[in-house]
């Protein structure tokens, strides 16, 4: 598993991309399969941090990103 620095690093990285924030499916639990971190201690942190949950704060962006999107369609 890795250090909750590097991933939270990795999921700053992985949620940067528009692109991957548009995939089908996608959600918070998964992104934290796919860096190996904990969804309860990468959530932590980013509350910590920013104030929200992971969960709450993946939704947000993908909503965004989900908004920009159609507007350019």
């Amino acid at each position: 598993m890795k250090s909750i620095s590097k991933a939270y690093a990795s999921f700053g990285e992985l949620v940067s991309d528009k692109s991957y924030l548009l995939r089908p499916g996608l959600n918070f639990e998964g992104i934290c399969k796919q860096i190996g971190v904990s969804p309860v201690d990468l959530s932590e942190i980013i509350k910590q941090e920013l104030g929200m949950s992971g969960p709450e704060l993946f939704r947000t962006l993908q909503r965004i990103e989900q908004t920009a999107f159609k507007q350019t369609v």
